[in-house]
């Protein structure tokens, strides 16, 4: 390439010449041999450019998210647990009538308890959902798939105080990052289907 100029120079045609068909030749042949440097081919399927540091940071963090929504959703089992055993607990105190023989005013009425069992069967069905919405937005951020699914079950995690919210906040974070979502969509395969999940 320099050897190019300098002939132009040379020449008196100057650095903007346009040099004869020969030099034109040797001129091409000297930027092959100038290096890789020169040359930076692409393809379309690349991702943009970006330090591989932090495509290797988002990766391991979209793991850690992965793996904390399966520990959130056996918490959600070990809640579900719980609460049937406090059914139980309940359930046994107040249909024991040897436990009410020495109140004043006897054992409280069956409707009182029946009224509770809306309230167990409401919790029960809100942790149930919770727990399947974290296992299945695990499995997506593993795959790096369905990335709406898992701003959404996010955005319920971040009811659940305190280790709901902060899953939550920190989901958000991370899966909002613009080079995560570059992530997400290097690692979708090639589809005419307009219909994506995120």
């Amino acid at each position: 390439m320099f050897a190019c100029i300098g002939a132009a120079e040379l020449s008196g045609d100057g650095p903007f010449a346009i040099l004869p068909p020969n030099r034109e030749i040797a001129c091409m042949a000297s930027r092959n041999r100038a290096g890789p440097e020169f040359f930076h081919p692409t393809t379309m399927s690349e991702l943009p450019p970006l330090m591989r540091d932090q495509r290797k940071v988002d990766a391991d963090h979209v793991k850690l998210l992965a793996i904390f929504h399966f520990v959130l959703a056996g918490l959600s089992l070990a809640g579900l647990a719980f609460l049937f055993l406090h059914w139980m607990i309940m359930h046994s105190f107040m249909g024991n009538p040897a436990l009410w023989k020495d109140a004043k005013g006897g054992p409280p009425p069956a409707e009182f308890f029946a009224i509770f069992k809306w309230f167990y069967v409401f919790f029960g069905v809100v942790i149930v959902t919770l727990g399947l919405g974290n296992l299945l937005s695990g499995w997506c951020l593993l795959k790096r798939r369905a990335r709406m699914f898992s701003l959404v079950v996010a955005g319920v995690n971040c009811l659940g105080f305190p280790f709901g919210t902060a899953l939550g906040v920190f989901t958000l974070i991370i899966l909002l990052r613009e080079s995560v979502i570059e992530l997400y969509s290097a690692g979708k395969p090639a589809s005419t289907n307009p219909i994506s999940g995120g």
